[in-house]
């Protein structure tokens, strides 16, 4: 009869063992099934911030590049001008979207269109058949000025026009 409960208590020790080796693989299951799925949420995030990325380095090398185009069929040499009228239509689109940015502080100020006329410079050439306009970002003269903007909240993307930045275009 003892070797009974014996094979008895042992069975029943096995049998718990096995349910708290289920227990145990059943909850590293789920805690690895919410890791994986805030691990895809974030990749998801980040993919957003990108897309978001490349949509304002496009827009704003479209606006740039249409513009100077603009200024070469209108034969208009005046570089201030053509410099405003830029920064002007950046300033519209980009205002809710980035900043002045410092690289030394890592302040962030309001994007004005004075700051954009004080921190590019563009020009236009014409030679008999061809023109050539060009925009470019200059910074201040410590050149620690920047236009950016941090986006999402955990992922470390930004958009940034960088100081040499630079859209020519010929006609």
């Amino acid at each position: 009869m003892k070797k009974l409960n014996q094979k008895g208590l042992f069975n029943f020790i096995i049998v718990i063992i096995i349910i708290g080796i289920i227990f145990s693989v059943t909850i590293n299951s789920n805690k690895i099934r919410k890791e994986l799925e805030e691990t895809k949420n974030e990749l998801i995030i980040t993919e957003i911030n990108q897309k978001e990325q490349t949509l304002l380095e496009n827009n704003v090398d479209k606006i740039i590049e249409t513009k100077l185009r603009e200024q070469i069929l209108l034969k208009n040499f005046n570089s201030h001008k053509i410099q405003t009228e830029i920064n002007t239509k950046l300033y519209n689109y980009l205002k809710d979207k980035t900043y002045a940015c410092d690289t030394i502080t890592e302040s962030k100020k309001t994007l004005t269109t004075n700051y954009l006329n004080n921190t590019t410079n563009t020009y236009i050439i014409q030679t008999e058949n061809v023109s050539i306009g060009e925009y470019t970002f200059t910074s201040n003269l410590t050149k620690n000025q920047i236009i950016c903007t941090p986006l999402g909240n955990k992922t470390k993307i930004e958009f940034k026009i960088p100081i040499g930045y630079n859209v020519k275009v010929i006609n």
